[in-house]
């Protein structure tokens, strides 16, 4: 799973933003490999305005067993949907997907629509959990958001690319099914 964190508006100082990036995916690939947190360089999470340095804050204390509500609270400020987003795909990938609140699953698939697809990001939710990543809950949550989202047969696109899918195909996949 991947998430490009090079997609999210300006940040503002960009270099800082880089570091930052960086900072992020060398820490999802460490928590991944071995569960540990590289140090965290001063000042990194310092880029006023933008959700990412609070996130990642938030999934190092997460991680730690520590109180991550300071910082859930500001990076939910500056963008719900995208810290949602983040800490879902990370702690899945960490393998801790069951750390995750309830309410971000929603919030990081947002709203399924007929005129739009859906994006890489919740597509990859989509397949997490499809494979476990957020136990059974996880998988209950994404067939009912999938019922309530497209009528029954109704095949919607998954955002382009290679491996494309529709709703329908989505859904047959969570339930077992081959698409």
């Amino acid at each position: 799973m991947s998430m490009d964190l090079t997609t999210s508006p300006d940040p503002g100082n960009l270099a800082e933003a880089t570091e930052l990036h960086r900072y992020a995916e060398a820490l999802i690939v460490s928590l991944a490999a071995d569960g540990t947190a590289p140090d965290l360089p001063p000042g990194i999470t310092d880029v006023p305005g933008y959700w990412l340095g609070p996130a990642v804050e938030s999934l190092v204390l997460i991680m730690s067993g520590k109180d991550a509500l300071e910082p859930l609270a500001l990076a939910n400020e500056l963008d719900e949907r995208r810290t949602a987003l983040f800490l879902c795909l990370a702690l899945a990938v960490c393998g801790h997907g069951d750390r995750i609140h309830a309410s971000w699953l929603g919030t990081a698939f947002g709203d399924l629509s007929e005129d739009r697809p859906v994006t890489p990001g919740q597509r990859a939710l989509w397949l997490a959990a499809a494979r476990g990543a957020y136990g059974p809950v996880g998988k209950i949550f994404v067939l009912r958001k999938l019922r309530r989202g497209g009528r029954a047969g109704h095949r919607r696109p998954v955002a382009e690319g290679p491996r494309a899918r529709s709703a329908g195909d989505v859904r047959a996949r969570l339930s077992g099914g081959v698409p």
